[in-house]
């Protein structure tokens, strides 16, 4: 019969993972999926610039509301990354990344159905506190389940950060070719709900 390896504490927890020679099974999965909830913060961010033109056009946009627009969801996410943390300590990781693509789902349909400014402004709200969350937590889970020897790939997420805004722009020419005129921001902001149900 094998012997199990006791754990007496966090100690314990953190050799048992930088003894690890690399992420395997569910880690590996979870750890993907995390890369993923970065793809979707950075992407969320994005989505707004490829189709600003013509939003202002169709919505008439002073340059007071363009610059709060633009704004509002990264200034949210510096104010509820540590609510996240919080979030991580209270009821565990996963749960507050759970919650974070339920405010990326609504954010992004919401603002990608609306009809004037405020509309848009409290999805580009809900965007920005699952941004806030999201990250705080997805970074503190990909160190925890990496071992120390790995400690290097967790430098990844500025490669995923790039890549999905480029990745946003180049949907919204897609959808330029599509011909869907000045409603090509909302399928920009729009897809951004795809991506967060996915995850």
């Amino acid at each position: 019969m094998a012997q199990r390896t006791s754990v007496r504490g966090v100690a314990d927890v953190v050799a048992l993972i930088d003894g690890l020679g690399g992420i395997t099974g569910r880690a590996r999965v979870i750890w993907f999926l995390v890369f993923g909830g970065l793809f979707l913060d950075a992407y969320s961010n994005a989505a707004l610039s490829a189709g600003l033109g013509p939003m202002t056009t169709q919505m008439s946009l002073s340059s007071t509301q363009i610059s709060i627009l633009t704004a509002t969801a990264p200034a949210l996410a510096i104010v509820f990354n540590p609510v996240g943390g919080w979030l991580a300590t209270r009821i565990g990781r996963v749960p507050p990344l759970l919650i974070a693509k339920v405010f990326a789902v609504a954010g992004a349909l919401l603002a990608a159905f609306a009809g004037d400014f405020t509309t848009v402004w409290l999805g580009r709200v809900m965007v920005g506190v699952a941004y806030g969350i999201d990250f705080a937590v997805a970074m503190a889970l990909l160190a925890e389940y990496t071992p120390a020897k790995l400690g290097g790939r967790l430098n990844l997420w500025q490669a995923v950060w790039y890549t999905a805004t480029t990745s946003n722009l180049v949907l919204a020419l897609v959808f330029f070719h599509f011909d869907v005129g000045d409603d090509i921001w909302r399928w920009s902001v729009g897809s951004a709900a795809v991506v967060a149900g996915v995850l």
